[in-house]
């Protein structure tokens, strides 16, 4: 065990973090908490505003061997055992030309973590989806995605992610009474 968590420190520690929307913090002082991780974790937030995500979205929709590419993966995972579709199908689809995006701005910063702000809001519109899926599919391919970029807590699953070895799953903060 202190060799995992011996790993999962240095492994935290500097970990290089694209922000869509840029960086945010919930909860009470939350604002502070993008400012907390770089000084305390030495987190490098990288800010990756919508303007940029915006047109390199509809750049990808216009693809089409993109599109019938996702459209194709979308087919695979929704025929795995267990997987029951309760959407719209076009959705799922969206959601994987999103991941594609995602890994491209990944690879463009030179690194294996993404977290999208406002993600039940502002990317939901130029995605055609929500962010949810795409993060679940990358979590699961062993990349580090987090949901309402929230400095809070996102250091925490960086740092549990490394100890485990397995994806982590992001929860609200809480504020006990």
């Amino acid at each position: 065990w202190r060799l995992r968590a011996l790993h999962g420190l240095n492994s935290t520690r500097g970990k290089r973090v694209v922000c869509i929307g840029g960086p945010s913090g919930w909860g009470e002082g939350g604002q502070k908490a993008p400012q907390i991780a770089r000084d305390l974790w030495k987190l490098d937030l990288v800010d990756y505003p919508y303007a940029e995500l915006e047109p390199r979205l509809a750049a990808a929709f216009r693809d089409p061997g993109l599109v019938a590419a996702c459209d194709k993966a979308a087919n695979a995972y929704l025929g795995r055992a267990g997987v029951r579709l309760e959407t719209t199908r076009q959705f799922v689809a969206n959601a994987f030309v999103l991941r594609e995006v995602f890994l491209d701005i990944m690879e463009q910063h030179q690194t294996d973590a993404l977290t999208v702000n406002h993600c039940m809001g502002t990317i939901m519109g130029m995605s055609q989806t929500t962010a949810c899926l795409t993060l679940s599919l990358l979590n699961d391919d062993g990349y580090l995605l987090f949901c309402e970029s929230d400095f809070v807590i996102i250091p925490a699953g960086i740092l549990l992610r490394y100890i485990t070895g397995k994806p982590v799953f992001l929860h609200n903060s809480t504020f006990p009474h």
